[in-house]
Formats: C-alpha cells, sequence, structure tokens
C-alpha cells in the first residue's frame, strides 16, 4: 500500500474523479470499496499532479500554436457555432478554461474530436506521448 500526504483540496479532486452513473436522471457515484481500485485511482492521481504540470494561458496557447492544433480547432468551432450551440460554447469555455485542466481531460479532448482533426490537418495525428512531450515543453516555456 502506498501513502501520500494528500490536502483536503486534493482528496476532493480524488473523490470527485470517482466514476459515476446515470439513476432517473441523476449522477450517483459508483463508490470504490476494493482496496487495490482505491489504491490506483489515488496512485493515478498523483502520478499525474507530479508528471503533468498545470498550464498557465500563455503556455497552452503556446502549445496549441507550436503544434498547430489551434488553426484546426477554430475551423471546427467556427463549423459547430451553426450546428450545435451547446458543443460549441462547451468546447470554447473548455479551450478558454484548460490550463485549469489536468492533462488527461485535455487528452480525453483531443481523441474525441481527433478524426475531425485529422481531416482537417494529417500532421494533427499525435500519440499521447507526444502531447504529454508538448505539455511538457509547453510548461518550460
Amino acid at each position: 500500500m502506498n501513502t501520500y500526504d494528500l490536502t483536503q483540496q486534493e482528496v476532493a479532486q480524488i473523490l470527485k474523479n470517482i466514476p459515476t452513473h446515470i439513476v432517473d436522471g441523476f449522477c450517483t457515484p459508483v463508490f470504490v470499496f476494493h482496496y487495490e481500485n482505491a489504491q490506483r485511482l489515488i496512485d493515478d492521481f498523483v502520478n499525474r499532479r507530479d508528471a503533468m504540470p498545470t498550464l498557465l494561458p500563455a503556455q497552452f496557447k503556446f502549445m496549441l500554436a507550436k503544434s498547430g492544433l489551434d488553426i484546426a480547432m477554430n475551423t471546427l468551432l467556427e463549423a459547430l457555432q451553426g450546428v450545435d450551440i451547446d458543443k460549441y460554447a462547451m468546447y470554447t469555455a473548455y479551450l478558454n478554461g484548460a490550463r485549469f485542466y489536468e492533462f488527461d481531460k485535455t487528452y480525453l479532448m483531443y481523441d474525441e474530436i481527433k478524426v475531425k482533426l485529422t481531416e482537417i490537418n494529417a500532421a494533427l495525428d499525435f500519440s499521447i506521448a507526444e502531447l504529454k512531450t508538448m505539455w511538457r515543453a509547453a510548461a518550460a516555456f
């Protein structure tokens, strides 16, 4: 068993990341009673926190611009605005606040729109390792 010195805020963050499922329209947590599962959840949080820095706004924009993702994402957002205003608002807000998110959440967003991004520019097909490298490089900016 690994032990960590976590703040109350970090423990709250771990609890927010517990998987949930929808029951009668309400989001209900799936509680982790199994020690190995609970340990994996905590280990994943600590490893992410240590490995992938939170980026400042300029750093995040730098990463997007250096990789070429900014142009493709802007193209997608413009097209989405006329089709699905809810998703447009969600993605725009996400990109504007992405510096507050962990790498894994940013990667999930990238993975969700990867097919459309690569249709715009095939060079935007990045592996998770390549994205981690860009994230860390932007943090040093």
